[in-house]
C-alpha cells in the first residue's frame, strides 16, 4: 500500500483513491492512522456515574476534555 501524504489531498478522485488503496475508506482509515492518535477512557457505571451523567450533558465530550486539559496545562 503507497504512503499516503499528511493531510486530506481534495483534488484526488475517488478513482485515483480506489487505485492507490481499493477502497475510499482504507484511504481515510490510513489517514486517520497518521494524524490521529486515539486515547480510551473506561468510566464504570456505578463509581463514575455522576461523571457519566455529566459528560452526557455535554454536545462535545471531545472537545470539552481538550479544554479541560488545555486549562491545566497552562497553569502548570
Amino acid at each position: 500500500m503507497p504512503k499516503i501524504k499528511k493531510g486530506f489531498n481534495f483534488q484526488e478522485t475517488t478513482v485515483e483513491i480506489l487505485k492507490k488503496f481499493g477502497s475510499k475508506s482504507e484511504y481515510i482509515t490510513q489517514w486517520q492512522k497518521e494524524n490521529y492518535k486515539r486515547i480510551y477512557l473506561k468510566l464504570n457505571y456505578h463509581k463514575d456515574a455522576d461523571i457519566i451523567a455529566f459528560l452526557e450533558d455535554k454536545e462535545s465530550k471531545n472537545a470539552y476534555i481538550k479544554e479541560l486539559i488545555r486549562k491545566d496545562m497552562k497553569r502548570k
